[in-house]
């Protein structure tokens, strides 16, 4: 999907909802990891502000990769907010954040292709990796997801603090009172 410079201006934007879009071919060839993607949905604006070309869009789609530990294929649910800022003008191009109109249209294609293959997750498991990466251990050790790991870090925190002595010397007490 293209929309014309002049359009956008005359029209101030552009509204676009469910556009379905094919970037399948284009995407494998630009990524050779990438072994499937649906088609993709897209809803979104394109507005004209008097200085700069604005695109916000959602992408959704679902995405094929290799495990990134066995190269099995993994189905990855995705979905993208895609914000990119266009000007003609040379000044307004110094900020990095503002992409060139190098022809006279702006491509929702180009934009979604582009931030799909920014957004490749570069851990990818299948489930049942992700159900032993749960349960790998060992003497002494074993693997922990973040949220696990910052858990015993305060509990280790907790543990660690001068005050956690008086907290079992005054429910060693409380208990020696209750049994008397």
């Amino acid at each position: 999907m293209r929309w014309k410079i002049d359009e956008i201006r005359k029209l101030k934007g552009i509204d676009f909802e469910n556009e379905i879009l094919d970037l399948k071919s284009e995407l494998m060839n630009r990524n050779p990891e990438i072994l499937d993607i649906t088609l993709i949905t897209v809803n979104g604006s394109v507005k004209f502000d008097g200085k700069f070309y604005d695109l916000f869009a959602q992408a959704s789609y679902e995405i094929t990769l290799p495990s990134s530990r066995t190269l099995e294929p993994v189905k990855i649910k995705q979905s993208l907010e895609i914000f990119e800022t266009y000007s003609d003008s040379e000044e307004d191009l110094k900020n990095e954040e503002v992409f060139p109109l190098e022809s006279d249209e702006i491509s929702l294609d180009e934009a979604v292709a582009d931030n799909i293959l920014l957004e490749i997750p570069l851990r990818r498991l299948t489930v049942e990796e992700e159900d032993s990466v749960k349960s790998v251990q060992g003497n002494s050790w074993k693997v922990m997801s973040e949220e696990e790991y910052k858990k015993y870090q305060e509990e280790k925190k907790r543990e660690s603090s001068p005050f956690a002595g008086l907290g079992k010397i005054f429910n060693r007490s409380l208990n020696e009172e209750a049994d008397k």
